[in-house]
Parts: structure tokens; sequence; C-alpha cells
């Protein structure tokens, strides 16, 4: 989540941006519709300023656990301060690189959030390497949530050539077994897409 301005790729692969979606993801509308359960525990992957993560908690409620995880410390501190200041006690924060670890307890996730992150890893071939660690935490029912931004010319966002529509967000985890659950549009310039492991 707190990737959406233009981001350019480098001869070493696409750079990961460092600005909050803050602007053009309604966290709190958002949940209204794709957010947690009572009792689920949420991972908020590539958290950044930790909005998406926040506007979990609020809408699980003090059974749902929601966990920011970013490589950025101190965009996790804010988000951690943010919720203190509004009373939230239920989202925690890891600092950690989910291309390399997710130091997780096994088979503790219900749901994996991926928010303007799947374009730079799927860009950078770094998928293969972030699922061998996600599935180790995503409890064997737990499903895939991913908001990327539509494949058309918008005023933010990533470079046209790697954004990812539903169909290819889908292709991008079928490896694993994912499938499409459900899709449909978030805000002006996103789409969301739900995945499950095929039974």
């Amino acid at each position: 989540m707190g990737k959406d301005g233009h981001e350019h790729g480098h001869e070493h692969g696409h750079e990961h941006g460092r600005r909050s979606s803050r602007g053009v993801l309604d966290g709190a509308r958002i949940m209204e519709t794709w957010g947690p359960r009572p009792g689920e525990t949420w991972l908020d992957i590539g958290a950044g300023d930790g909005h998406l993560s926040l506007a979990a908690a609020r809408a699980g409620g003090p059974e749902t656990r929601v966990i920011a995880l970013d490589r950025d410390g101190e965009w996790l501190a804010g988000a951690l301060a943010e919720a203190l200041d509004e009373g939230i006690d239920n989202l925690g924060a890891v600092v950690a690189d989910a291309v390399r670890d997710i130091p997780l307890p096994a088979e503790s996730v219900d749901t994996a959030l991926l928010a303007n992150v799947l374009h730079g890893f799927v860009a950078n071939g770094e998928l293969e390497r972030v699922m061998e660690v996600l599935l180790r935490v995503l409890k064997p029912g737990g499903r895939i949530l991913v908001f990327e931004f539509k494949k058309a010319e918008t005023p933010v966002g990533p470079p046209p050539a790697i954004r990812l529509g539903p169909d290819d967000v889908a292709a991008a985890f079928a490896p694993w077994g994912f499938v499409l659950h459900r899709t449909d549009k978030v805000g002006i310039y996103h789409h969301a897409v739900e995945l499950r492991r095929a039974a």
C-alpha cells in the first residue's frame, strides 16, 4: 500500500516507490466491502504508511488482528503512533522485506493484503520468493487480496507496461493453486482481486 507514485524501472528492475496511497484509496470505504471479519488475522504486505492496515483494524474491531509489514520502520512507527492516538490496540507492525522473510508463526494469517505492490514483485521476478514465505504463514483456507492500478493511463501509479489487470493477477498466482474468487473496481484508479486456493 504505500506505493502509488510514478515508479520508474532501473537496470536492476522495478524500483518500489515510497508514496502513500491515502489520496487514491479510501480505506474506510474499501473495508466496508473487502474488510476483515471478527477474529481474522490480516497481513498487509508492503504496508507503507499503514493507512489500509489502520482501516482494516478499525473495521474488524478488537477481535481482529492486523499486522503491517514493510521494510521502512519509520513509516510503520507512524502507523503505530496513529493507532495509539486513536486507541486502536489490534494493529501490530513487523519491519521486514517479504521477498526475504515474513517472521510470523506458521499458518497464522487468514488474509494477505497486497496493495500496490504485486506489480513490482512480478516485474522484478520476486513473486516466487514472496510466495515461498507467504505460504508458510497463510492458513490453508486463507485468501489473498490484491489492489492494483487499472491498466490505463492515470495521473499517478506505476508505468502502464507493468500494470496488472484482474486476469494478470489471477495468472500470477495460478502456479500456487490460487484462483480468482471475485473482483471489482476500487476507487477511481484501482481494481480489487480476491483469490482463494482451489480445494
